[in-house]
């Protein structure tokens, strides 16, 4: 489940499409404006860094387990996911990387389908530096991390500093019910400005 270097994700309103298959709905879809809350907080974009806008198109995302991005990927590519979890360096992964695209950070634990295998502390610790970063416009965190006291504390201090939070759910091996999938759906975006769910599809029924 870790990533390749370089991968290639389709993101949009209500579905998206990936090596797995994937819903993302914005918290603030539900009868809100999106571009003025965030799961009920104030969104207040930081100095230069780029808002994130409502998916009202299909936004292409190049996900690289390694700060060195072809260069090729900016033609491409509307988003770049760096992969903390996959970096030699993930300390300074965010000041290393080549691209000038925005970033959605990301550090996945072993738990969850991820390659880090350390103290959740420092895990949660790495997302927290990289929301300073001005190319940063989104860290992915998993709903169950968030559901603790240490990750809805990463969750306020993103926000503080503009950047959004993508609560996500994976299921590696099955599509539960849409009753299921619909109820992890809701917690994510309680819990994040973006509720993403990735499951896995194992017959033809499933990817319908």
């Amino acid at each position: 489940a870790c990533p390749t270097p370089i991968a290639v994700r389709i993101a949009v309103a209500l579905g998206a499409s990936e090596t797995m298959r994937c819903a993302v709905i914005p918290a603030a879809s539900r009868g809100e404006d999106i571009k003025s809350t965030c799961g009920g907080n104030t969104h207040v974009p930081v100095g230069d860094r780029p808002p994130m806008e409502q998916f009202d198109r299909f936004r292409l995302v190049a996900a690289s387990a390694t700060p060195t991005v072809p260069s090729t990927v900016e033609a491409h590519a509307d988003l770049l996911e760096l992969r903390l979890d996959g970096c030699e360096n993930p300390a300074g992964a965010v000041e290393a990387v080549t691209s000038g695209l925005p970033l959605i950070v990301t550090n996945r634990p072993r738990w969850e389908g991820g390659a880090y295998d350390g103290d959740e502390g420092d895990r949660l610790g790495l997302l927290e530096d990289a929301v300073d970063h001005e190319q940063v416009v989104a860290i992915d965190v998993e709903l169950a991390a968030l559901e603790t006291a240490p990750g809805a504390a990463l969750a306020e201090r993103a926000r503080d500093a503009g950047v959004w939070v993508i609560a996500s759910v994976h299921d590696f091996e099955a599509t539960p019910p849409r009753s299921v999938c619909e109820r992890l759906l809701l917690a994510a975006s309680d819990h994040g400005d973006v509720g993403k769910l990735a499951v896995t599809a194992q017959t033809p029924t499933d990817a319908a």
